[in-house]
């Protein structure tokens, strides 16, 4: 009895994520893409993380991923078929209180992320398109218990990360 079930779950997991991956966006592409858009085929994106909270940068890639996906313009995953190559360098992220409790401790704090992106062209040194000490803040409560905090700034860190790829996206795609 406890068998099927366990089996009925995982056949009901396995077709959940098939049904996602064939509706995710991604698909094949020819030469440019969408169509009469000058935009060059681009593969990545290489995040660079040079702060001290580690996994920032794959919550960043992931955002700049889902952004070219909602853009209809996909990234490519092989580096040789793409024409430039999108590259991020988390340079700084600050964590610090901006309001108290009356015992002072902590009510809110406030994230600040300095980043710079490039759009390099495959085999020339200078980029097609470079965007330096671009600033993003967001601020997240303080709540009742350590885990909802790390919540907290967890979905302030991903809120960053969106905002990130918006303006990423933004800047390569309405820059040619």
């Amino acid at each position: 009895m406890i068998r099927k079930r366990i089996e009925a779950a995982w056949l009901i997991a396995v077709a959940f994520i098939i049904t996602a991956a064939g509706g995710c966006g991604y698909r094949f592409v020819a030469g440019q893409l969408g169509g009469d858009s000058p935009t060059p085929l681009i593969t990545g994106p290489l995040v660079e993380n040079s702060t001290r909270y580690p996994g920032l940068e794959l919550i960043l890639a992931e955002a700049i991923a889902h952004r070219f996906i909602v853009e209809k313009r996909p990234l490519h995953k092989p580096a040789g078929e793409a024409s430039a190559r999108l590259r991020c360098i988390i340079r700084s992220l600050d964590i610090e209180p901006v309001s108290y409790r009356r015992n002072l401790t902590a009510r809110e704090y406030r994230i600040t992320m300095t980043f710079d992106a490039a759009l390099e062209r495959q085999g020339q040194a200078t980029a097609a398109w470079k965007a330096e000490g671009l600033t993003l803040i967001r601020t997240y409560r303080v709540r009742n218990t350590i885990d909802a905090t790390e919540r907290e700034k967890k979905a302030a860190l991903e809120t960053l990360s969106h905002d990130a790829a918006m303006m990423i996206a933004d800047g390569i795609l309405h820059g040619f």
